[in-house]
């Protein structure tokens, strides 16, 4: 079961990969390298799936706030997922 729910990720992500690459053409290679970091770095600690990627989400937004800039929500959540991909990959 798991190994079918990883292929359906998989595939979407490869459908959607087009589309996120226009999505980081647009944001800075800085925005980029900071949500890699928050990424991998919530990702060695014991925080539940859904708890690191609501952590994840609150750093670069804030990071975003004190820098000045604004992202909406499901571009945010992209740059997350992206991240999450290329760390597994």
């Amino acid at each position: 079961m798991w190994t079918t729910i990883g292929l359906v990720f998989n595939v979407v992500f490869q459908f959607l990969r087009p589309v996120i690459m226009q999505i980081v053409a647009l944001v800075s290679k800085e925005l980029l390298e900071n949500v890699l970091y928050t990424v991998k770095a919530l990702q060695e600690t014991e925080l539940s799936n859904t708890e690191k990627r609501n952590e994840a989400f609150y750093q670069i937004k804030e990071r975003l706030k004190m820098e000045g800039k604004e992202l909406t929500d499901s571009m945010i959540n992209l740059l997350i997922e992206f991240a999450v991909q290329k760390l597994k990959n």
